[in-house]
């Protein structure tokens, strides 16, 4: 989740190599665009700098790149997120803001036809169906994971319509039974965030596919 978060700041290179370090099998990555369109790894669409809020839609990745993180880190690229993960993991890239699938695809589709990655490393996730509706509709080969707080009641429909690869819904929501029956849908299950050893045990005892941990190293 945003690389090993609980070890070092989220979403930066120290997280994803720390997560990697932890053998964690994919890795989290928040990503938006900069005003000049450029993609960037960061949750918050403002960022606290000294004494105000810095908006990285509303700024250039020269600007966005001059913030100073805990530890000395710099808000990377995806593609410097990419590179440190080197397809020792997958990455989960989940969009925060509307209009950078586009980007987003161009990305991976480079990654994959010039630095041999392949579609098994990837999977796009967003709250933002537009943004997952595009994706399958620039690569469907590009497989999609659905955010969700809770399951919507008209989940099959949704299903029909977005074909994702996977469901991605905070743990309070799942049941065992929900679980069982996204499976008989061959819908993947992965939960979001869990980081007691006790939660973790008990979406394990769930079935669950995934789970999202600011602590790579319990799962």
């Amino acid at each position: 989740h945003r690389g090993a978060s609980g070890y070092e700041p989220c979403n930066t290179l120290l997280a994803i190599n720390k997560a990697l370090e932890l053998y964690a099998d994919m890795i989290e990555l928040d990503v938006q665009l900069t005003k000049d369109k450029k993609l960037v790894v960061c949750h918050g669409q403002k960022i606290w700098v000294g004494y105000k809020y810095l908006s990285i839609t509303h700024n250039t990745l020269e600007t966005v790149q001059m913030i100073r993180l805990a530890k000395n880190q710099h808000i990377p690229t995806l593609k410097e997120a990419l590179d440190a993960v080197n397809k020792k993991a997958a990455v989960n890239i989940e969009l925060k803001d509307r209009g950078s699938a586009s980007y987003v695809c161009k990305v991976i589709n480079e990654y994959i036809s010039k630095k041999r990655w392949s579609y098994r490393h990837f999977i796009v996730s967003s709250f933002i169906k537009e943004e997952l509706l595009r994706i399958k509709r620039l690569d469907p080969r590009i497989r999609i994971g659905l955010l969700c707080h809770r399951l919507p009641r008209n989940i099959n429909s949704i299903i029909s319509e977005y074909k994702p690869y996977s469901i991605h819904p905070h743990f309070v929501s799942i049941t065992k039974r929900l679980v069982q029956e996204l499976h008989n849908s061959n819908i993947k299950v992965f939960v979001w965030t869990v980081n007691t050893s006790k939660l973790i045990d008990k979406m394990r005892s769930y079935r669950v596919d995934g789970i999202f941990s600011d602590y790579p190293d319990r799962i």
